[in-house]
């Protein structure tokens, strides 16, 4: 488990897509419930409109990690 929890932090693409999903899915599940709470949706439709949101900041987060950890590998420390 510590050898795949410390792969979550090297320099790869399937890292960046990994966290990228953890990201997005809990982001969906964050904003399935807030808008469940505030709006008073049954959840099934709270999430059927959480779903965009979340997705479309996901894709920018995949670019942005990306970019942080191919820039990040030439600093050196």
């Amino acid at each position: 488990m510590k050898e795949y929890l410390g792969s979550l932090f090297k320099v790869s693409y399937t890292a960046t897509t990994v966290r990228t999903i953890i990201y997005t899915v809990g982001h969906i599940f964050i904003e399935t419930v807030a808008i469940s709470l505030i709006t008073g949706a049954e959840f099934q439709v709270a999430g059927t409109a959480a779903i965009l949101g979340p997705l479309m900041s996901g894709f920018w987060y995949w670019i942005i990690d990306r970019w942080w950890t191919n820039n990040h590998m030439k600093i050196s420390h």
